[in-house]
Parts: structure tokens; sequence; C-alpha cells
């Protein structure tokens, strides 16, 4: 049973930090949006913030999952990467 209880408070404190990551992540965004000027700025940065988010798996394609919505890991999965989504959008300009 010991294990069982170390899993589930990983489990639990994996939770709690990505909650707080959610509720964080408009504010903590690079503030220079991408133009037609500073990709490579933009780009270094926006890679930094995605690896530090644990989002960067999301762009990089290493991250997927069935597009079934029957299955278990797609609803959470599908969160991720609309955060992923919007962080993107949000930095860029109209």
């Amino acid at each position: 049973t010991s294990v069982l209880t170390t899993t589930q408070n990983k489990k639990t404190k994996s939770q709690r930090r990505r909650k707080e990551m959610d509720r964080n992540i408009a504010s903590s965004l690079p503030t220079k949006k991408l133009d037609r000027s500073n990709y490579a700025s933009w780009s270094y940065k926006m890679h930094l913030y995605l690896l530090g988010h644990d989002y960067w798996s999301y762009v990089e394609g290493a991250n997927v999952v069935a597009s079934d919505s029957a299955h278990n890991d797609f609803p959470v999965w599908e969160q991720a990467a609309s955060r992923v989504l919007y962080c993107l959008v949000s930095c860029v300009h109209d």
C-alpha cells in the first residue's frame, strides 16, 4: 500500500502543479509578440517558455494521443494541446 500511496501523492502533486501553471499561463507569456522582424528572438523565447511549462512535446509532435473521444487520455491531451495553441496564438500579432 505504501507504493500505491506514494504513486497517488506524486500524481496529486503533479495535478496541483499543472493547475497552478494553468492559472498563471496568460500572465507569464512572453510579452513581445511575433511580427515580421523578430522571429529569431520570439521563437527562442517561445521554445523556452513551452519547455518550461512542459508543452514542447505537443509542438514537437512527441506527445500524441489517438483522436478518439472514447480514449481515456484524450480529454487531458486535448486540454493541454489547447493551452499550447492559446499560447502560440496569443503571442502572434493579428
